[in-house]
């Protein structure tokens, strides 16, 4: 009769126990390293939506400046220009702060 000891040495049980902590160990690295990068990828998500949602109520906020000009047509064309002239000087920090979002993606 063959005994459950015979049929399975203690050595033989060592290596499979090794070889599995050492599988183990893998897949637990591979899963942090997954983990770190679904996170920056998190990180570039709410980045890129705090850009569009600022720029989106700076669109909005343009919008009803327009909508709301009012007076003469001279003064409309002098507040048109004036919101024109604004869109002009902020244009180059808006576009830097997509381009530095886009960079990272």
């Amino acid at each position: 009769v063959t005994t459950a000891f015979k049929r399975f040495p203690v050595h033989a049980a060592e290596n499979r126990l090794t070889q599995l902590n050492a599988a183990l160990a893998s897949r637990k690295e591979k899963l942090a390293a997954a983990l770190e990068h679904e996170k920056a990828k998190e990180a570039l998500r709410v980045e890129f939506a705090e850009a569009a949602a600022n720029f989106k109520a700076h669109c909005e906020a343009t919008q009803e400046a327009c909508a709301n000009v009012t007076g003469s047509l001279e003064e409309q064309l002098e507040a048109v220009r004036a919101i024109k002239a604004e869109l002009e000087a902020s244009k180059e920090a808006r576009q830097a702060a997509v381009a530095a979002c886009a960079s990272k993606l």
